[in-house]
């Protein structure tokens, strides 16, 4: 499974405001940092705004920031806001298809697993990810 580019964007700019939860960011430096279009990141930060994941404020000094704990953000639920899929009932990537074969227990199997991977990881998680995988160093 590949994440489209919406939602992929919205976790980077979200990993992004994580980094220092309270501070305000504005458009061009998310986008500059995250090497996010500017025009396409304004879209997403809206969404996420409607959503209530981020906050902003207007004026000199404004910007974006998390309106939640990145603890308390779920992968799933970002990516459920971003894909917009139409209600919480209808959510899921399984598909349930009566008399379906192996493949498709299979995939339906996969795709549970996946989404039980987003479900169970934070914002704080990737965060974490991020600052181990930038404080491994390898020699050769």
């Amino acid at each position: 499974m590949r994440l489209s580019k919406k939602s992929e964007y919205a976790l980077r700019a979200l990993i992004c405001l994580g980094r220092e939860p309270g501070a305000m960011h504005s458009i061009p430096a998310i986008s500059e940092r995250e090497k996010i279009p500017s025009k396409f990141l304004e879209q997403i930060l809206l969404t996420l705004r409607h959503a209530g994941i981020v906050a902003s404020k207007r004026g000199a000094g404004g910007g974006y920031f998390l309106d939640q704990p990145p603890a308390r953000l779920r992968v799933w639920e970002i990516v459920r806001v971003m894909e917009e899929f139409p209600s919480p009932q209808k959510d899921s990537l399984v598909r349930n298809q009566p008399g379906a074969g192996a493949l498709e227990v299979f995939l339906n199997q996969l795709a549970a697993d996946l989404q039980s991977l987003l479900s169970a990881t934070t914002l704080e998680d990737l965060i974490k990810l991020e600052q181990n995988a930038q404080s491994t160093s390898f020699e050769i």
